[in-house]
Order: C-alpha cells, then sequence, then structure tokens
C-alpha cells in the first residue's frame, strides 16, 4: 500500500491536473486494508480523507454526476465507512447513526446496493432498546466490522 500510495503522490506531482477518481480509489483501499489490519483510528482518517475528496470534487470525478450510479454507491460506502469508525474509533453510535441517515437521505430514491445495505444496518440500530448500552463488538454494526 506505501508503493501506491507514493505512485499516486509521484503521478500527482508530474500532472499538471490532479486525478481525483484515482485519488480516491487509492484512499478507499488504503481504508479497507487498515480496517482488515484493526488499525481503525488510521482507517478513520482514510476515510474522512474519502469523504473530504467526494465533497471538493463532486462533479469534477469521472464517475460523478446526479445520474451516475457508480458515484452513489461510492457515497454511500464512504459514509457507511465514517459510521463504523464512529463507533469503532470513537464509541459514538448516535453519531454512526445521524451519519447513516444523512446516507440515507442521500441515497433515497436511486435504488442502489448502497440504499439498501445503509437501510437495513439502520433498521438493526433502531431495534436496540438502548443504544447506550450498545458495545461496538456485538452492535449492529457488526457487518461493517467486514468492509
Amino acid at each position: 500500500m506505501y508503493r501506491a500510495h507514493a505512485a499516486l503522490l509521484a503521478a500527482q506531482d508530474r500532472a499538471l491536473r490532479r486525478d481525483s477518481g484515482l485519488s480516491l480509489a487509492t484512499n478507499l483501499m488504503t481504508f479497507v486494508l487498515l480496517w482488515r489490519t484493526r488499525q481503525y483510528s488510521d482507517a478513520y482518517r482514510y476515510a474522512q480523507i474519502c469523504s473530504n475528496e467526494l465533497a471538493r470534487s463532486r462533479f469534477a470525478l469521472p464517475l460523478a454526476g446526479k445520474r451516475s450510479r457508480n458515484y452513489w454507491n461510492v457515497v454511500g460506502l464512504v459514509l457507511m465507512a465514517l459510521a463504523a469508525c464512529c463507533v469503532k474509533v470513537d464509541n459514538d453510535v448516535k453519531r454512526a447513526l445521524e451519519t447513516l441517515e444523512q446516507a440515507k437521505s442521500e441515497l433515497e430514491g436511486r435504488h442502489l446496493p448502497a440504499e439498501v445495505l445503509v437501510s437495513a444496518i439502520i433498521r438493526d440500530i433502531q431495534t436496540v432498546p438502548k443504544l447506550e448500552t450498545l458495545t461496538p463488538a456485538k452492535g449492529p454494526l457488526r457487518a461493517l466490522e467486514y468492509v
């Protein structure tokens, strides 16, 4: 992963125009790698970078546009990653739920796989009687454990 980041930075230094799609893909892959190796704090940083990248270049990305299914699936994945980090790093299930609600509102009516997953996770969280007693290891966000 280090070599991939080094190659990305070298390519960006040489390029006149920054390739947002390549940057987003590399940061999202880095998030997954760090999450799988249980380096949650570092993974959180990369999820935030992905979120910032999407916000900064919403309509500049090759997959962007209001009609692009790929773009909105990526938005859903990034917001689910942020929600998972809220639970694992900050132990803040309420903020994770708010992040998922934001994802649901952005994906609503687009009939995407990410929309279905976000709705299922929200439904799981809402069936828990007390959010304060929810532990990350046993909580409804356990599906995101294997992102």
